[in-house]
């Protein structure tokens, strides 16, 4: 096991601003799929209905209070009921994206195991890829008469394509990149930490000596009168 020693106890205020967080998502998700559906994102009839959804953004908030506790638990939990809303036409993504986020996030920057962080991560993003290729190659394939333009090396839904795959893209990339960062960071932390410790305990030692060199200085002086 490619393990990493925890380098960030949690504390109390860990634990109440995950919780707050998970409220907060919990919150914004009901109201995104709220407007979502009054919108008919996905078609008045072919939207799943609201109690999916405020099942759903239960599914996608609640974890995150335990994000830094279990993170690659939560990522999956989350990614799974990210899938399974899309498939099932849940009106609701932005709370959905965040929460994805914030979770891939989290596995990077607090999972100690350094070896299980990377293979949860990776395979999440790859199946996310996987699964948005698939997506668009359905819609590119299904038969429709109207809609965006498929004709053309550069046509409008070639470009849509593309802009999708750029903005997931940066959006797994940043979530991946970031967490390592903080993790890296946080171990330079504790080193510094651990190293000025070091040098303060250094320095008692050297004062302790010096005083005891001068108690054993008088004594001789004293000796010698």
């Amino acid at each position: 096991m490619d393990a990493s020693p925890q380098c960030r106890p949690l504390t109390r205020a860990d634990y109440r601003f995950d919780v707050v967080l998970a409220i907060v998502v919990f919150v914004g998700a009901l109201i995104s799929a709220a407007l979502s559906s009054i919108a008919g994102v996905y078609g008045a009839e072919q939207q799943s209905s609201m109690g999916l959804a405020i099942g759903y953004a239960a599914v996608i908030s609640l974890p995150l209070a335990f994000r830094r506790r279990w993170p690659s638990v939560v990522a999956v939990i989350v990614a799974l009921a990210y899938f399974a809303a899309v498939s099932l036409r849940i009106p609701e993504t932005f709370a959905g994206s965040i929460a994805m986020f914030v979770a891939i996030y989290t596995v990077g920057a607090w999972s100690t195991d350094r070896r299980r962080a990377r293979i949860v991560r990776v395979a999440l993003i790859a199946g996310m890829f996987l699964w948005l290729l698939v997506t668009m190659f359905m819609q590119a394939t299904a038969p429709t008469d109207i809609g965006i333009s498929r004709t053309g090396s550069f046509s409008p839904f070639v470009a849509v394509t593309l802009l999708n795959l750029m903005i997931n893209a940066l959006y797994f990339g940043g979530a991946y990149y970031l967490g390592d960062r903080a993790w890296n960071s946080a171990l330079q932390r504790a080193a510094l930490e651990q190293r000025t410790a070091e040098l303060e305990a250094e320095r008692e030692v050297t004062a302790a000596q010096a005083v005891a060199l001068d108690r054993i200085g008088i004594a001789r002086e004293l000796h010698d009168v």
